[in-house]
């Protein structure tokens, strides 16, 4: 049986296991199956993604890699951690976690490898607050006008389809002509961050201006944004868009953040939080919970609606004329005068007061009950008059006190 022996990487130790060997001889290393998990499922993401996760497990090669696959434990991954927290901080250090979990859940379940994820066992930082970085009013004409002037030709046009459409960096510059309908105005992007494709809108200036870019380029499988070299790659934008910023005064600005901008412009032009997954291609909505501050004018919109359709906008709570029966004929049905009500002594109380034209506030300064109390005594009367809780008492003096609807209040 073979023993892969012990080796110290960065103060993370794997002891000699027996159980190194798979059923057929094979000792994989954690080096091993971050190979095959990138050949077998990490290709079938997106490029970007792709070599995203290649750089991520450079890193993590360095820290485990010549580790035995099943001789790693929870407590090589808490040193990992560890060892990982100080150069990256918490963010990036629960990135690189997940993407190594990633690999092990296959050895579990693809390549019988494992049997257990160690993962499963030990704790991933938590996230720092969610960034939310998006342009100003004053932020972005100096920002396209930076981009104009660019040495990089491509760079305006780049950038303003990603202000209006949210998309990715890399699902941008891996778009081809196939993939853009200039007559209905759509951009498919087919390899995304998620593996799902999503086809989103493109309208006003940037579809003008992504007509004009077609000019020239008119095979439907060459790249949007070519090299000027050659045209075998699409363009790299990261340093021409980093100048951009800084000639336009723009702190604390990333290519990442036109994505925010689209989406925050969303959020303050009315669209709901489905209305902004769909558009940037969250699965789910926890991820855009981020714009959820952004999105107060429309929520006030939406509740102002249904406010005015149910009749729950009407001002009864501070104009005493909108209390009166007869100006809230909508809340008493038509029913004969002899039809009574039966009501508690505070119930009566209250509804007298308000017969005599008393505001809320003022009836809870006559009677030293709370706001709350009054209105919801006065509610509780008006929906039994409404719903016909109604009882014909004989008018005997013994009687309860009682309140008549429609019609002039009772005497006391």
């Amino acid at each position: 049986m073979a023993i892969v022996p012990h080796v110290p990487q960065n103060g993370i130790t794997a002891p000699p296991s027996p159980s190194d060997t798979t059923a057929n001889g094979f000792a994989p290393t954690v080096n091993d199956l971050l190979d095959r998990y990138l050949r077998d499922l990490v290709s079938l993401k997106a490029a970007g993604t792709a070599s995203h996760y290649a750089q991520i497990y450079t890193v993590l090669r360095h820290e485990i890699g010549t580790l035995a696959l099943s001789a790693v434990t929870p407590a090589h991954l808490r040193a990992l951690r560890e060892s990982l927290l100080p150069r990256y901080g918490p963010g990036t250090t629960r990135k690189y976690l997940y993407a190594l979990s990633g690999a092990f859940t296959a050895a579990v379940k693809e390549y019988d490898w494992l049997t257990e994820n160690p993962f499963r066992r030990i704790r991933v930082p938590t996230p720092p607050p969610a960034r939310v970085r998006f342009l100003s009013e004053a932020e972005r004409p100096r920002l396209l006008q930076a981009c104009q002037a660019s040495g990089n030709r491509a760079l305006y046009s780049f950038v303003l389809l990603a202000l209006c459409t949210g998309a990715r960096r890399n699902e941008l510059r891996y778009l081809r002509w196939r993939d853009v309908n200039l007559t209905h105005g759509t951009l498919t992007f087919a390899r995304t961050k998620n593996g799902e494709a999503r086809t989103v809108p493109v309208v006003g200036l940037a579809l003008q201006v992504l007509r004009g870019w077609r000019v020239g380029h008119r095979h439907p499988e060459a790249w949007i944004f070519p090299r000027e070299q050659d045209d075998l790659e699409p363009v790299v934008f990261d340093s021409a868009f980093r100048r951009a910023v800084q000639r336009a005064g723009i702190p604390n600005f990333h290519l990442h953040d036109l994505r925010h901008t689209c989406a925050s412009y969303l959020g303050m032009s009315g669209a709901s939080l489905r209305d902004i997954a769909e558009v940037l291609g969250h699965k789910s909505l926890s991820v855009t919970a981020k714009y959820t501050h952004l999105l107060l004018k429309h929520t006030v919109g939406v509740v102002q609606r249904m406010a005015t359709e149910f009749a729950l906008d009407h001002p009864e709570a501070d104009t005493p004329e909108a209390l009166q029966p007869a100006a809230r004929a909508d809340f008493l049905p038509d029913n004969p005068p002899e039809a009574r009500v039966r009501l508690g002594p505070q119930e009566h109380r209250l509804w007298a007061l308000h017969t005599q034209g008393l505001s809320p506030r003022e009836m809870a300064a006559e009677t030293g009950l709370t706001l709350t109390t009054v209105r919801s005594t006065l509610s509780h009367v008006r929906e039994k008059l409404r719903t016909g809780h109604r009882h014909r008492w004989p008018q005997t003096a013994d009687t309860c006190p009682t309140a008549t609807a429609p019609g002039p209040a009772q005497p006391l």
